[in-house]
């Protein structure tokens, strides 16, 4: 699944990629590279192709130890608990 996704991110740079040469080098498209409006789209496209790079990314965090993160987790539970006591 995740290689599929991958070749997803990659197919789409690529046409991205093509676009913007067909625009500048394709008489058909040139039109285009005058429009405001293909420029708005193509912008959102981008915008798009770059938060799913963007979630595709790895993880920063690690956690090896597996019962110091419980251990974690139940504190911060704990603390929780307490501060919600108080709150009415």
């Amino acid at each position: 699944m995740k290689k599929n996704l991958q070749i997803i991110k990659y197919f789409l740079s690529v046409a991205a990629i093509l676009y913007l040469i067909g625009i500048f080098f394709l008489p058909a498209m040139k039109p285009l590279s005058h429009s405001w409006i293909a420029w708005v789209v193509f912008g959102i496209y981008c915008l798009n192709l770059i938060f799913l790079w963007a979630i595709g990314g790895k993880k920063t965090e690690h956690h090896d130890d597996k019962e110091e993160a419980t251990k974690e987790a139940q504190i911060s539970q704990e603390l929780l608990k307490d501060r919600n006591k108080w709150v009415v």
